[in-house]
């Protein structure tokens, strides 16, 4: 079976390519928001959302003493505030534990719900 030495060639440097190719993961030096301290979290939202809030940076009204804080993907885009390194990025301890919590809370509404069907049901086996 004759093979025709620009095919044999084409393959050759194809398999060589695969070999060097690695993938490249933009900014995976960077630490997330999702590990920090300062994040706020909203309940009604996914943890890892840009919509969270950051407790470092924001303003204070001054006649009503509230407090609105700028949203983490513009405290990361603004090289003034964090930036793209995560300049006043503070390593969350507990991580684990807060995602948990999110996630409960974000999930209270539907244990509330069940609750009320068992009592009912409860109310209703024992008549």
């Amino acid at each position: 079976m004759f093979i025709n030495k620009n095919v044999f060639f084409f393959f050759f440097i194809r398999q060589i390519a695969s070999l060097t190719h690695k993938p490249i993961i933009q900014n995976i030096e960077f630490p997330s928001c999702r590990n920090c301290v300062h994040l706020i979290t909203r309940d009604d939202i996914t943890f890892v959302s840009t919509l969270n809030k950051c407790a470092k940076f924001g303003e204070k009204n001054i006649i009503t003493d509230e407090i609105c804080y700028d949203f983490v993907d513009t405290c990361r885009k603004d090289e003034l505030k964090c930036g793209k390194e995560g300049r006043y990025f503070e390593a969350e301890k507990n991580v684990g534990f807060k995602i948990f919590r999110h996630r409960i809370v974000r999930q209270a509404h539907w244990i509330y719900v069940w609750f009320l069907l068992i009592v009912t049901l409860g109310v209703q086996f024992i008549k």
